[in-house]
């Protein structure tokens, strides 16, 4: 072979023998100025060209024999990174790396062999040096060579064995520790920790949480760390607005206008944060990769908050907060219930003119709300926390990523083609999720089997019948078992009951949908295995006082067809036919009978509930509600210290072993 090329060799001159050996070089500044001295000399002679392509052949198989054992053999340290990002369930795989000087990215199949994802990869290497070489012929008006001479590549493991070009790339990326390109050594970043989404909020209110909201890509919170630092220069804070397109601008990272803080997952502010802006740096980490900082764009992000503003020197709800200041102890949990107010409601032009016209809108913005509403809620700490008028926003920006710090999870359930709905969280101290189901009442009512002997009764009169199926409630029913209790299971029910005033007919009909829900999964989970104890908690905003019939069916068990407030929506939508409902739960009110649960000009009403079986659970305390003169101080609710219309109902309970 060696007398083959020195044959050929002899017939060139010194310029081909140039070329012969160039091959051999890696570094694009030498093959660069060969490549136009080669460009010059091949234009004034072309026969010297084919010369030079037939011996190139025979050195590839020379190149190809000596490359893994001159690899090996040299000391290489890591010069870059290829990031490979293969998800569950998806044919292809994300490869980012830097190839002739540039990122790119490659969408390659899961099961394609290495042999192919090579050819690409020269493709795109010899793509950018053609494009140097353009570059070289340009300014010397010659005409650029490309280079047929193969690349040298390939997969190490991390024994330092070459791994085989026919295997395909789902079956490497545990096994393999680098990759090689001509000198240049890549690591490889398989399914890296990362941030995609990391944002503060702009509104924020002294003596309020500050929580990040922030999406992880093979990260979660326990092992990425989290950085707070507070901004020191004057005319920093002054800045009230930030320009998203500019956050990591050298400016605002300049290390000499940011004081570090802590590395907790939040921040509690205070009255000398009031004035200061915020920075937070999280560096993310799993359990293979913990916080890995040494890896060019490893997914660290920086996210900037608005200026802290003074809040009050008191809320309506700081006085509950004095019985709710620790977590409860083994064998009790405490339970919520709170109509939160949907900015959708708020917001509108009836609510801020009319409705609510004391109140100032800045107060009713969501952006204030919010921050008190997550003052109020995390004071309370409960471990059942049931809420309505849930802005979908609201769940996903706000209450998931404040609540999940807080060791909470949750679950949201729309209503049919509205913008907010119910949801539920709950202390993963005390409880787990065995399943959650979102239940369109009407659309209960047509399809499921539980409720057919219902929605055949209702079919007797089609103006009663249509009147309840335009109805857009839902229950949000979720099953969960207690950490403490073994076998113990709570079957809950979150919803919010039609509004109208003249609709108590149709507020009993939705509420006997919901129960007869609620019976299906009990005997579901009673069948699945007959040891289990399967309790039942009924809550929410039912939009019914204490004497309708609404609660006389969920206290009595009973409401009888000729009940009066089948009369409610007038004698086109009376029943007419013998529409008596009954159940077996036994519910009872646990926060006694207050004067009231929903305050606002007009109206004042107790609606709101949790229900238990006295069977089942003991009330061991009731929290008190707000005093009087708090909740009318700025005329009704909400207000500027009163983040909602309704009042937020609180119990303890503790398991009836015996029910």
């Amino acid at each position: 072979m060696f007398a083959a090329i020195h044959r050929l060799t002899r017939r060139c001159k010194p310029v081909q023998v140039n070329r012969c050996y160039s091959i051999f070089q890696a570094h694009d500044l030498r093959r660069n100025l060969l490549a136009k001295q080669q460009a010059i000399y091949y234009r004034q002679n072309p026969g010297c060209l084919h010369i030079a392509r037939s011996w190139t052949k025979i050195v590839q198989c020379l190149r190809q024999s000596i490359m893994a054992n001159r690899i090996k053999s040299r000391p290489m340290e890591f010069h870059k990174v290829m990031q490979v990002v293969e998800k569950q369930n998806d044919p292809t795989t994300i490869i980012t790396m830097e190839i002739g000087g540039r990122t790119r990215l490659l969408n390659r199949p899961s099961g394609e062999k290495l042999s192919k994802f090579f050819i690409r990869v020269g493709a795109n290497l010899k793509n950018a040096q053609n494009k140097k070489m353009r570059k070289v012929a340009k300014t010397t008006n010659a005409q650029s060579v490309h280079d047929d001479a193969s690349i040298e590549m390939m997969f190490l493991d991390r024994s330092g064995n070459e791994i085989s070009s026919d295997e395909i790339l789902s079956d490497i990326w545990k096994k393999a520790d680098c990759f090689i390109l001509q000198d240049v050594k890549y690591r490889i970043a398989y399914n890296f920790p990362c941030v995609t989404k990391l944002k503060l909020p702009q509104t924020l209110i002294a003596g309020t949480l500050l929580y990040p909201k922030i999406e992880f890509e093979f990260a979660n919170y326990y092992y990425s760390r989290f950085e707070w630092y507070r901004c020191v220069d004057e005319e920093g804070n002054q800045q009230m607005e930030v320009d998203s397109e500019n956050e990591n601008n050298t400016e605002k990272d300049d290390p000499t206008k940011w004081k570090f803080l802590h590395d907790q997952k939040t921040h509690l502010l205070n009255s000398d944060d009031a004035g200061h802006r915020f920075k937070l740096v999280v560096f993310p980490g799993n359990s293979d990769h913990q916080v890995v900082e040494d890896i060019e764009d490893s997914g660290v992000m920086t996210a900037y908050s608005g200026v802290v503003v003074p809040g009050q020197d008191y809320y309506m709800f700081d006085s509950r907060h004095e019985h709710t200041k620790n977590w409860c102890g083994e064998n009790r949990f405490r339970v919520m219930t709170y109509n939160i107010l949907a900015d959708c409601y708020a917001s509108t032009e009836y609510a801020q003119s009319d409705l609510f016209g004391y109140c100032p809108s800045n107060f009713l913005n969501m952006s204030y709300r919010i921050q008190i509403l997550l003052k109020e809620i995390q004071g309370y700490h409960s471990d059942l926390i049931f809420l309505q008028e849930v802005d979908r926003f609201v769940f996903d920006d706000h209450l998931v990523p404040a609540l999940s710090l807080q060791n909470y999870a949750g679950a949201f359930g729309a209503k049919r083609q509205l913008k907010e709905g119910v949801a539920i969280f709950y202390n993963r101290s005390k409880f787990k999720l065995v399943n959650v189901v979102n239940r369109i009442l009407e659309d209960s009512l047509l399809n499921d089997p539980a409720n057919s002997s219902l929605n055949e009764k209702l079919s007797v009169n089609p103006d009663l019948k249509l009147r309840v199926t335009q109805r857009a409630s839902c229950v949000l029913i979720s099953v969960l078992e207690s950490c403490e209790h073994s076998g113990s299971y709570i079957v809950t029910a979150n919803t919010h009951l039609y509004w109208h005033p003249k609709a108590t007919h149709i507020r009993l009909i939705q509420i006997a949908i919901v129960l007869n829900i609620m019976q299906n999964m009990r005997n579901e989970l009673i069948e699945s295995n007959p040891d289990n104890n399967v309790k039942c908690l009924l809550c929410g905003d039912l939009n019914a006082s204490l004497n309708t019939s609404v609660l006389q069916l969920l206290q009595t068990g009973r409401v009888p067809s000729n009940h009066a407030d089948w009369y409610s929506g007038g004698k086109l939508e009376y029943h007419n036919t013998d529409l008596s409902l009954s159940h077996d739960f036994k519910f009872t009110t646990t926060c006694g009978t207050p004067e009231y649960t929903n305050y606002v000009p007009g109206f004042s009403e107790c609606i709101d509930y949790i229900l238990v079986n006295p069977e089942h659970f003991n009330i061991a305390k009731v929290i008190p509600p707000p005093l009087h003169e708090h909740v009318i101080e700025h005329s009704a609710l909400p207000s500027v210290k009163a983040p909602s219309d309704h009042i937020a109902q609180i119990v303890e309970l503790t398991w009836n072993e015996d029910g």
